[in-house]
């Protein structure tokens, strides 16, 4: 699956530049350290009246990370993140309202908060959502900043990582 979303991100970059294969500069990181600072608030804020119980998509989490620990914290932390900013950001930002940045930025997050809840179960925890929605739009805004998208993957396996730990 990675290396099918690689290759689509790659052919939807070629008009980009390359991003990807461009280093990070010291603003790049400046504005990752920045996006680290505003996860941190988000997660800081949110966490404390995010349900504990009854959140399918917390619940599995933790049971698998319980069951399967490393496996899962590999997946958590690296590839989860990487495949993620790949379709959310990579392919996201860069096909859809190319011309309303703004609007592809919102859309984006809105779609990645969406997707860390277990829509099936009927209850949706709309503090976790919100807490995802805006993790989202802080990876987004990073991304839009520096157009690379190994600033917003570096800082997505940075803020599950620490998540994963704590």
């Amino acid at each position: 699956m990675t290396i099918l979303f690689w290759q689509v991100y790659r052919k939807a970059v070629v008009d980009n530049h390359f991003e990807f294969e461009r280093r990070l500069h010291k603003r790049d990181w400046l504005l990752i350290g920045g996006g680290l600072i505003a996860m941190w608030v988000i997660n800081a804020v949110t966490l404390p009246f995010v349900k504990t119980s009854g959140n399918s998509n917390v619940d599995s989490l933790t049971s698998l990370l319980t069951s399967f620990t490393f496996f899962m914290l590999f997946f958590v932390a690296f590839i989860g993140p990487i495949l993620e900013e790949i379709l959310f950001r990579g392919l996201f930002l860069n096909w859809f309202f190319t011309k309303h940045r703004l609007v592809s930025i919102l859309l984006s997050a809105v779609l990645f908060g969406t997707f860390h809840v277990d829509l099936t179960s009927g209850h949706v925890d709309p503090i976790y959502w919100l807490s995802k929605v805006l993790l989202g739009l802080v990876l987004a805004l990073v991304y839009s900043r520096t157009k690379n998208l190994k600033a917003s993957i570096l800082l997505h396996i940075l803020n599950n990582t620490l998540a994963a730990f704590i």
